[in-house]
């Protein structure tokens, strides 16, 4: 059944598409009986003649529907009409990371916000025996007063995988044979989400869909080899390594780059592209992206829980900081006033008419150092870890103290 703007769909109208993947087209629909917004995804004809592929679409549907979680998207309803096996889910009116982060880097906050709301989804999933395995920024979506939704649970799954080589299955350049399988859809329901409702997708989508899902693939994904949860990990922190980076962690202009890069190569440390960042979130991340995934966070709620913790610590941060930073100001003033330093300094000869400087070290976090410097005082950590100030004052003759 051809789908176009007014057709109907048992009580839903169709009013125009919004998005695509690889086994499926999505639409934006209008519920006749509550007047409602709905999202429809339907499965495309040639999926739909396989017994096996619609039978795993269901499955899907029925999996999700079984999860209640304010971070997944809701499933209404599954249905078939004509030739057409279609998913009715709720409509989410937002971006998805990709749209929002385009020409832009978030705040660390946000990320960390985003992040545990994505961990959070996922922990839900995997307690209900799901596997997203296709994380990643095109498949979160934000609205706009924060929440985020996960879409595409299962996408993978609905992929017949093909045999690999038994020789070497991790070779550098192998590409996991299931997204390669995307070769036998038909182009037109390949368009991205991002691509206008009328524009044809271009003749090397598929080859550039393969590389935007091959980044954010584990190596054990990418080998063919069987996946459990942990494969949802490597790929969120994929994701949140580039949130926070503003690169991919594992890079490359061709398939055979990215699979090397994927199976071989280590990113590079977050603090190069984020100098200041915490170390505690650095290791995090690091931990989430070991190719060896026995040496990753084992559970998500694990990974979870840090996340929560580190975006706590930003938000602790936040509300710490102007109280520091008075705090550190007024202390320096009274060292002025009359304390060790000046007293020392003030002895005849060694204070001139000018500027002198005056340093005084506190056991303060290095968190205000960044916003010290606009009040005359320069800042720097000591190897104990404590802020060392230097304020620059103007000795005068008014104060009694005649350097001749």
């Amino acid at each position: 059944m051809a789908i176009t703007t007014g057709t109907r769909i048992g009580p839903y109208e169709i009013l125009c598409p919004i998005g695509s993947g690889g086994m499926g087209v999505v639409y934006r629909a209008r519920d006749i009986r509550l007047g409602r917004s709905v999202a429809i995804k339907t499965l495309p004809p040639k999926c739909a003649r396989d017994p096996s592929r619609l039978q795993r679409f269901e499955l899907e549907a029925k999996a999700l529907s079984s999860i209640n979680h304010p971070n997944i998207i809701t499933v209404y309803a599954l249905g078939d009409e004509a030739d057409s096996c279609y998913i009715v889910m709720e409509f989410v009116d937002g971006q998805t990371l990709r749209q929002q982060v385009a020409g832009k880097r978030m705040g660390l906050r946000a990320v960390l916000d985003v992040g545990s709301q994505v961990a959070s989804a996922l922990s839900a999933a995997h307690s209900a025996g799901i596997v997203h395995r296709d994380i990643k920024p095109e498949n979160v979506m934000v609205r706009s007063d924060g929440l985020v939704k996960v879409l595409d649970f299962g996408l993978a799954k609905l992929m017949q995988p093909r045999t690999l080589s038994q020789t070497n299955p991790c070779s550098p350049g192998m590409l996991n044979q299931d997204t390669l399988s995307l070769d036998d859809v038909e182009p037109e329901i390949l368009a991205s989400y991002v691509t206008a409702p009328n524009d044809e997708p271009p003749a090397d989508f598929i080859q550039r869909r393969i590389l935007g899902t091959a980044r954010y693939m584990s190596p054990e994904y990418l080998c063919g080899r069987e996946v459990d949860a942990r494969t949802d990990i490597f790929s969120l922190g994929v994701m949140l390594y580039e949130l926070i980076g503003g690169v991919a962690p594992f890079g490359g202009h061709t398939l055979n780059e990215i699979s090397d890069a994927v199976l071989w190569r280590e990113p590079v440390p977050l603090s190069h592209y984020q100098p200041g960042l915490p170390a505690d979130l650095e290791y995090m991340i690091s931990k989430a992206l070991r190719k060896d995934r026995d040496c990753r966070y084992q559970d998500i709620k694990d990974f979870l829980i840090d996340l929560r913790y580190a975006k706590q610590e930003q938000q602790r941060e936040a509300t710490l900081r102007p109280s520091l930073q008075y705090e550190v100001i007024n202390q320096a003033q009274a060292t002025i006033a009359g304390g060790p330093c000046v007293s020392e300094m003030s002895q005849p000869g060694l204070l001139q008419p000018g500027l002198s400087v005056v340093s005084q070290t506190l056991s303060l976090p290095s968190i205000i150092l960044p916003e010290l410097t606009n009040n005359g005082v320069e800042a720097k950590t000591s190897q104990a870890g404590s802020v060392e100030i230097s304020l620059i004052i103007r000795v005068e003759r008014s104060f009694g103290i005649d350097g001749h």
